[in-house]
C-alpha cells in the first residue's frame, strides 16, 4: 500500500506528536509535578503516575486510534472534522 501525499503528511505529524508526548512524560517524571518529598525515588513517582493514568489512557487511546485509522484510510475524512462534513462513521467514532 503506497501512501498519498496527505497520508504521508499526517504520518509525519503523528511522529512529531508522539515524540512531544514522550518528552512531556519523561520530563514530568523528573520535575516533581506532584510536589513529592525529595527523598521519594523518581521510579516510585513514575510508578504512581502510570497507575493513576493507566485505565483512562487506555480507553482514550483506543477511541482516538479507531477514529484516526478511519480518517487515515477514508479519503472523504482524511482532512478531519473541521475541514470536511465527515461521513456518518466518522461522526459516530467521534
Amino acid at each position: 500500500m503506497s501512501l498519498t501525499e496527505k497520508q504521508f503528511g499526517v504520518l509525519k505529524r503523528i511522529i512529531v506528536g508522539l515524540s512531544i508526548a514522550l518528552c512531556i512524560v519523561g520530563l514530568g517524571s523528573y520535575m516533581n509535578p506532584f510536589g513529592y518529598n525529595e527523598t521519594f525515588e523518581p521510579i516510585n513517582k513514575l510508578h504512581i503516575a502510570i497507575l493513576c493514568c493507566l485505565v483512562p489512557t487506555f480507553f482514550l487511546a483506543v477511541s482516538i486510534g479507531r477514529l484516526a485509522k478511519h480518517r487515515f484510510l477514508t479519503p472523504e475524512d482524511i482532512d478531519g472534522g473541521g475541514l470536511s462534513a465527515g461521513t456518518p462513521q466518522a461522526k459516530l467514532l467521534q
